[in-house]
């Protein structure tokens, strides 16, 4: 007799099943969920029904709370189903978006050059530093020709 407060019956869901038996923990989680589901439907649908000054709860109501609620786009017998629309994306907002991305790449680009620096301390080179390090190159090589005719 409890089947009464519930939105779906017992043995109407145990109908819906077909060969399965259910198990009494399952008919129960469903009995909770319909019952959830369509409160919350019901609810948004006279919320919609008030926005538009009415007392009547209508069928187009529980179209669109059903559409914005849990995404479920339900024709009603001789009434289309009213769809959201879109906004629409300004050609000022799409070029603003594409200077951002640009920026946004040309510091990632900036902070990750081919070297592996930061930017702003590049390695300068000269002729003078070039030389130097020949010179030490020569005076490393002789240092190792000295030490070795001294051991022989």
């Amino acid at each position: 007799m409890e089947d009464k407060n519930h939105v779906i019956s017992k043995s109407e869901l145990q109908r819906l099943a077909n060969d399965v038996q259910l198990d009494d923990q399952v008919v129960e989680f469903l009995q909770e969920h319909a019952e959830t589901f369509v409160d919350s439907v019901t609810e948004f649908a006279c919320m919609l029904a008030k926005h538009r000054n009415s007392n009547t709860l209508e069928s187009c109501d529980i179209q669109l709370a059903l559409e914005q609620l849990w995404g479920l786009r339900v024709p009603f017998i001789g009434q289309s189903v009213p769809t959201l629309k879109k906004p629409s994306v300004v050609p000022a907002h799409i070029y603003r978006m594409q200077v951002i991305d640009s920026e946004k790449y040309c510091k990632e680009t900036r902070k990750t050059s081919s070297s592996g620096r930061t930017p702003g301390k590049t390695k300068r080179t000269d002729k003078a530093s070039k030389s130097n390090r020949k010179d030490d190159w020569k005076v490393a090589s002789n240092k190792e020709e000295s030490t070795q005719k001294a051991v022989e």
